[in-house]
């Protein structure tokens, strides 16, 4: 079908420029864009091993029943099929419930956390507003290799092989909220969160997408690190939180040898 619309030499001469320039701009900001390291869109990073990975025993925590199935909805909801969500019992009957998500490329998507995501579907309400609680975790083993890394080994126990993991070394808060419901007046819900992105830490939502979406770097990657107990009322966080440092001081090394190495990555991408 034809409109019959008929353009003046000058008009089409015009209107040749103007696609010129778009096409000369797009090119030009490309070629910008690499000479000032700018990268917008992010490379994906593969994640080293499945976060089941992570050890059932760890220290005096022991998992307790089968990790958690997800419905393929949820699992779309989630945004990612690489995740965990286990449950440990320590010896004098403290318990954790462990969740892991790990993302990577071009990562767009709001981060669920307990302070959105309790309240919104789980029926909860938010009795303290989420704090970021400073952990100083680090274990006699972790040797600190310069400004940046802790670098602590890990035993196979079916090779005896001790493989190197790197730890950041930046300080590490867990943002903490507390939750109750209507129908369990005695007791109150502690959620607790942090994510690993692109070899760093980071307390919140926002900071976390600050690092995965870093103009200079070329690859993005972050996990969310969330813990969940529950405590009668006449408990308080401390409770919560020293047991998360306990846990968390174990779990390190092993999180972090299933996620990239991102200190062997940057060192790549320096030399290249």
């Amino acid at each position: 079908m034809s409109l019959g619309i008929r353009l003046h030499q000058s008009q089409r001469r015009a209107m040749l420029v103007v696609v010129g320039l778009v096409v000369v701009s797009r090119v030009g900001m490309s070629f910008a864009m690499d000479a000032l390291n700018i990268h917008l869109k992010k490379e994906p990073v593969a994640i080293r091993r499945g976060l089941a990975d992570v050890p059932r025993i760890l220290g005096r925590w022991e998992a307790v029943g089968d990790d958690q199935r997800l419905s393929e909805e949820f699992i779309e909801e989630l945004g990612t099929d690489q995740f965990l969500t286990r449950s440990y019992e320590h010896t004098d009957g403290r318990f954790l419930q462990l969740h892991l998500a790990y993302y990577t490329g071009m990562i767009d998507a709001v981060p669920h956390v307990p302070d959105r995501c309790l309240v919104a579907t789980g029926g909860f309400d938010l009795e303290q507003l989420p704090e970021n609680l400073p952990l100083n975790i680090k274990q006699p083993t972790w040797k600190k290799i310069d400004d940046s890394w802790f670098e602590v080994g890990i035993e196979d126990p079916l090779t005896g092989r001790v493989a190197d993991v790197f730890i950041p070394t930046d300080d590490l808060s867990l943002r903490t909220s507390s939750f109750i419901r209507s129908d369990q007046p005695g007791t109150v819900l502690w959620g607790g969160y942090f994510f690993v992105a692109n070899g760093k830490f980071a307390a919140t939502p926002e900071s976390v997408k600050r690092l995965a979406f870093d103009p200079s770097q070329k690859m993005a990657y972050y996990c969310k690190v969330q813990l969940v107990t529950q405590l009668k009322r006449r408990q308080d966080r401390s409770e919560f939180v020293d047991a998360s440092r306990e846990f968390l001081e174990l779990l390190m090394p092993y999180l972090m040898r299933s996620l990239p190495d991102w200190r062997s990555l940057s060192a790549a991408l320096e030399s290249s």
